[in-house]
């Protein structure tokens, strides 16, 4: 009843919902009657009904749902010849419309007919006082009957209607239906109908009515909610000070005493959000404590406390809380497990929260770990459709992106960005979670941006940020987070547009963050640390000293605040500082700002966990510092403390592809510095990111993107080898520079044979893998169609990218297994000089030109010969070989035929589609060049690069 009701009071204006409830309640608790001592008699004497003793009447009472029927015997009058008479009676319930009466004699049939009607019916219901009446109804009039009007005469008592019980009913229904309705729109007025029909329900039952403290105990709980909607700490108080009333009603040993106890930790809880008093959140611990002691079987009570005793570790930061907290909790799914299941999710979600939490301040991957199993089993337990599934997929994109930062597993980042979103489209417009949810997804976006630089992404985490502040209302305890997060996509939106009110509002926002947070909190940590590198966003777009000192205060400030068991979030802030340190010195020369950023770099790598996500940007930080450093003091043993940190990051097997690359560029450099034996094994390493960084998970168009600025290492690498008579290393190198995707593509679609003869069932795995990697690296992702792209075209393309994604690590791990084979060690790996000097065409040798700024140099690969031969090209140029390149382009366009990367509104003539399967070139339509061209260049040129 109460969802269609609920149904109405959607779909009706207020004041007309509430008037159909009443009318509604009218109906239930309307006047009733009962009809008795019924009396039939002839109005003209017949000889054959005066021989009767006896007579029956059929009472057929109309509007139920099936007809009843009942037949009362009546009985000669002794002193009237033909009168019949029973002292019977019949209720007449709400749903009888009316009532008809049929009286018969044996042999004779039906002698006589008689109704009362509706409008006489209505007329008793609206009785208001109690009356007892005979009324007289003549028989209907029937031309086929030979009888003489009959006339029926019978008693009405008169019960009026039930004034109070109506009113009872009425606001029972208007609290309980409006109370709903606010929870899903969040609508106050809603709730105010609510609240003000439980105060009336209050008001009218008596203290010793054992149904007050349920009341008490309801209206309450609407003041609790009232107060999530408009942080009025008057509802607050309200709330305290009527759940007090309901325990106070409720006698010692009652069962229901247990549940209001429960309900006066609940009150003293909301109360703490308005006071922030520690006696107020003491107080509903202990009645939390009350609670369990006086129903331990009820597994909300321990729930609750757990959520109290953290929310007084995150206030005053007593580790004992935190613990006990999950011991608490810990037990409670035990027992939850063993008995009401029903609790099962909530269980598991409060204890995925508490080891989140743990997680967050004392850093324990493996709290991470078992925090995400617990929220996927709570998950699994749950309806898509559940109202509790949108937050607690939310929960779970939270510690998905706190795992991405720690240990930088791209598939977490976009598992996150995918259960947020489907969070999102499950929810109802107005949902109070929605703004939490946005948030989130804002997150998401805004590291991915990090990972990509795709604008698409940035300018997703704007526009969520922004809608998860303006839809959070002041006072909420959310919005000082909400307006942090979006202050800091604000601020990388700027670093891509270089539009300074993008800044500024960035500042404004993060400033309004602080102000609403309490000051010496780990909260106040956060928001003052994200303050802080947005001004120095703004010293390196205004090189003002002032804006780098505002920001070196800001971080300072915000280090105070955090505990000394938080190391793993100190580092965030202490390189931060270093990195402000490191700018300061180049503004001011002051060298003990170098010295101190050096020395907080140190620090900031020795709190940084070994398998942290964050690691390569770090070391990268600390490198440059020491690179800096030498250039000012000529420190020799800071260039090699530069070059372990920069070998150290691009080692690493974790991390943003791009930062790693970055890290080989600055081993690269600090070992040509130093002259270093190292300088092969950096470019080694760097050749091989090349693949990282152009990874499969992505498309094709997005990995061409990826390689645009760094497409010329393998040229450079080349240069140094060949400068260090590394020839074999130069052909290898270029080889897998060369055409990189055109290679991967190549890979994909290569051949299983030799696999399959050793193992059938792997190497149709890999074929498999392969080609759902090659079709996915070809889709169209959603970003790339813009902002107003529909939700549930982007939850469609983002559970793509994270099938695309996991197809990838698949595509890795069967690598590894087949390279961990005897004999397939080199399976899909860079082809070495040996094996391409076996493969060379017999008719003739194979030349290499590598043409780059600092030099030219001309391979030759001669069949039957294991080894290559070096030519310097001393009189040949960069510059001479673009020209080159040029004018065979010219050449080969002329003849029709073109890269595969140029793009033709011209219909192509004269060619056969089938050649063109897997080809790196394809025919253009035929030009007007002049024939002439390639004859400048009469000698063949293999693989001309530049």
């Amino acid at each position: 009843m109460i969802a269609l009701a609920e149904a109405c009071a959607a779909s009706l204006p207020r004041e007309e919902a509430i008037n159909r409830f009443a009318s509604a309640a009218a109906g239930v608790h309307c006047g009733t009657f009962t009809l008795k001592s019924f009396e039939v008699e002839c109005t003209e004497y017949r000889e054959d009904l005066a021989l009767f003793e006896t007579i029956q009447l059929v009472v057929l009472s109309g509007g139920q749902e099936d007809e009843s029927v009942k037949t009362l015997t009546l009985h000669r009058n002794r002193t009237t010849t033909l009168k019949w008479q029973c002292d019977e009676s019949i209720p007449a319930v709400q749903a009888t419309t009316g009532f008809k009466f049929i009286a018969k004699a044996e042999e004779l049939g039906d002698i006589g007919r008689f109704s009362i009607i509706l409008q006489d019916l209505d007329e008793y219901r609206q009785a208001t006082t109690a009356v007892s009446e005979r009324i007289i109804h003549e028989s209907e009039h029937d031309s086929e009957s030979s009888f003489p009007t009959m006339k029926l005469a019978v008693d009405v008592a008169i019960h009026p209607m039930d004034v109070e019980a109506a009113r009872k009913f009425s606001n029972n229904v208007l609290a309980a239906v409006f109370g709903s309705v606010f929870e899903r729109t969040g609508n106050v007025e809603d709730i105010d109908v609510a609240i003000d029909a439980q105060i009336d329900l209050v008001d009218m039952t008596p203290i010793d009515n054992e149904a007050l403290p349920g009341y008490l105990n309801d209206l309450s709980r609407l003041y609790r909610n009232r107060f999530k909607g408009t942080r009025s700490n008057t509802d607050a108080k309200k709330s305290l000070a009527v759940q007090r009333r309901a325990v106070h009603f409720t006698p010692e040993g009652q069962a229901s005493l247990a549940s209001v106890t429960g309900g006066l930790g609940v009150a003293y809880l909301t109360y703490f959000e308005a006071t922030k008093q520690l006696s107020d959140l003491d107080a509903g611990i202990a009645a939390y404590r009350k609670a369990m002691v006086l129903d331990p079987s009820d597994a909300t009570f321990p729930i609750n406390l757990s959520l109290a005793l953290e929310k007084r570790f995150e206030s005053f930061l007593q580790f004992h809380d935190l613990e006990e907290a999950l011991h608490i909790c810990r037990e409670t799914v035990r027992q939850v497990r063993a008995g009401n299941q029903q609790l099962l999710p909530q269980s598991l979600d409060r204890l995925a929260g508490l080891l989140h939490c743990r997680f967050k301040h004392m850093g324990r991957p493996g709290d991470m770990e078992e925090g995400i199993s617990a929220m996927r089993e709570a998950i699994g337990l749950l309806d898509e459709n559940d109202p509790a599934s949108p937050p607690r997929l939310c929960n779970l994109g939270v510690s998905l992106i706190d795992r991405y930062r720690l240990v930088g597993r791209l598939v977490d980042l976009e598992e996150a960005v995918t259960i947020t979103q489907r969070a999102i489209l499950l929810s109802r417009e107005g949902d109070k979670n929605l703004a939490g949810a946005c948030n989130i997804l804002g997150i998401a976006f805004l590291l991915r941006f990090d990972h990509t630089k795709h604008p698409s992404d940035i300018e997703e985490a704007v526009s969520l940020g922004n809608r998860a502040v303006e839809s959070t209302v002041d006072g909420d305890p959310s919005l000082p987070a909400h307006l942090s997060n979006f202050g800091i996509s604000l601020t990388s939106y700027f670093t891509t547009t270089k539009d300074p009110t993008y800044l500024n509002q960035a500042i404004s926002v993060h400033e309004r963050a602080v102000e609403m947070t309490k000051d010496g909190s780990i909260s106040m940590s956060y928001r003052l640390g994200s303050l802080a590198e947005t001004l120095y966003t703004l010293f390196g777009h205004t090189r003002k000293l002032s804006d780098i000192d505002r920001a070196i205060a800001c971080v300072r400030k915000s280090i105070d605040c955090r505990l000394p068991s938080m190391g793993h979030t100190i580092a965030i802030d202490l390189h931060n500082l270093g990195n402000f340190l490191a700018e300061r010195f180049h503004i001011s020369r002051e060298i003990a700002d170098l010295e101190n950023s050096l020395s907080t770099y140190r620090e900031v790598i020795k709190h940084t966990p070994p398998t942290s996500a964050l690691l390569p940007n770090r070391l990268w930080n600390s490198g440059d510092s020491l690179v800096t450093s030498h250039q000012y003091t000529e420190n020799a043993d800071h260039l090699l403390e530069a070059m372990s940190y920069f070998e150290r990051a691009a080692k690493l097997r974790f991390g943003p592809p791009k930062k790693r690359i970055d890290n080989a560029r600055g081993w690269i450099k600090t070992a040509l510095m130093l002259n270093h034996p190292s300088l092969i094994s950096a470019y080694d390493t760097a050749i091989r990111l090349l693949s990282v960084v152009a990874g499969l998970e992505q498309t094709i168009e997005r990995r061409h993107e990826s390689l645009a600025n760094i497409s010329n290492l393998a040229l450079e690498a080349a240069a140094a080898a060949l400068e260090l008579d590394r020839i074999d290393k130069a052909v290898e190198w270029l080889e897998e520079g060369r055409c990189l995707i055109w290679n991967q593509l190549m890979d994909l679609r290569g051949s299983v044979a030799d696999l399959r003869s050793y193992d059938e069932e792997l190497a149709k795995r890999v074929l498999s893998v392969s080609q759902a990697l090659d079709k996915a690296g070809s889709r169209k992702t959603a970003t790339e169609e813009g902002l107003q792209t529909s939700l549930q075209r982007k939850v469609t393309s983002q559970d793509e990218a994270l099938q695309h994604l996991k197809l990838a690590n698949e595509w890795e791990e069967l690598l590894q297994t087949v390279r961990n084979i005897p004999g397939f060690e080199n399976f899909l790996q860079p082809t070495s000089l040996t094996d391409l000097a076996s493969h060379l065409p017999e008719d003739g040798p194979v030349v290499i030109i590598n043409a780059y700024q600092c030099r030219c140099d001309a391979i030759a690969l001669l069949p039957g010969r294991s080894d290559a031969v070096h030519i310097p090209l001393t009189d040949f140029s960069l510059a001479m070989a673009e020209e080159m390149r040029w004018e065979i382009q010219t050449g080969l366009s002329s003849f029709g035929i073109g890269a595969r990367s140029i793009a033709t509104d011209t219909e192509v003539i004269d060619t056969d589609f089938g050649d063109l399967v897997d080809r790196a070139m394809r025919p253009l339509s035929r030009a007007h060049n002049s024939k002439d061209t390639l004859k400048k260049n009469p000698h063949a040129i293999v693989d001309l690069r530049c």
